[in-house]
């Protein structure tokens, strides 16, 4: 595990670490208990008043096709505030996820977690990242509005976005309210 801490006027001293090894499950709920109903909502794309055990496990343990980071906050004993995973779903394609507690949006954490993701999942040989966002999660449309390389679906309430040619590609990187 590494850590960098990222810090500006918007997020100062917001740790970042880095992991694709174990996590205590106590931490996953912690962080799941944090969110709001709608948070939760966006996230799983329904209501749900437990994380999944599936989910838990996919962001516990170690697994060769899926790489978890997690945002920290050393001010808050290293609490997690944010979650970014991404799943090898087809050679050379990734299906992402960026979580960022509700009260910690806003400050560039979602932008900066998706940016460390896509760098790290390239590494690894992964050219495309795949995400479905409702609609209603402004937080996650800003985001995705904002990527360069992008393919953007809509179906119902739901938006595909795919992030293409990731050999020269960084999500857009700025102070403003994004995520």
């Amino acid at each position: 595990m590494t850590a960098r801490t990222i810090s500006d006027a918007a997020a100062p001293n917001i740790a970042v670490s880095f992991t694709t090894g174990s996590v205590d499950p106590a931490e996953i709920e912690r962080f799941f208990k944090s969110t709001t109903v709608e948070g939760r909502q966006r996230r799983f794309h329904h209501a749900v008043s437990r994380m999944p055990e599936e989910e838990v496990e996919g962001l516990t343990r170690e697994q060769p096709d899926r790489l978890n980071i997690y945002a920290r906050d050393p001010a808050c004993f290293n609490a997690i505030i944010g979650i970014a995973s991404g799943m090898l779903t087809a050679p050379h394609v990734a299906e992402v996820a960026v979580w960022v507690a509700d009260d910690r949006q806003g400050r560039g954490i979602g932008t900066r977690l998706l940016s460390e993701l896509a760098s790290r999942l390239r590494d690894l040989g992964v050219l495309t990242l795949d995400a479905d966002i409702q609609t209603t999660n402004v937080a996650a449309m800003r985001l995705a509005a904002h990527l360069r390389r992008t393919q953007i679906s809509r179906s119902g309430d739901q938006v595909h976005v795919r992030m293409t040619h990731l050999a020269g590609a960084k999500a857009h990187s700025s102070n403003s309210d994004h995520d």
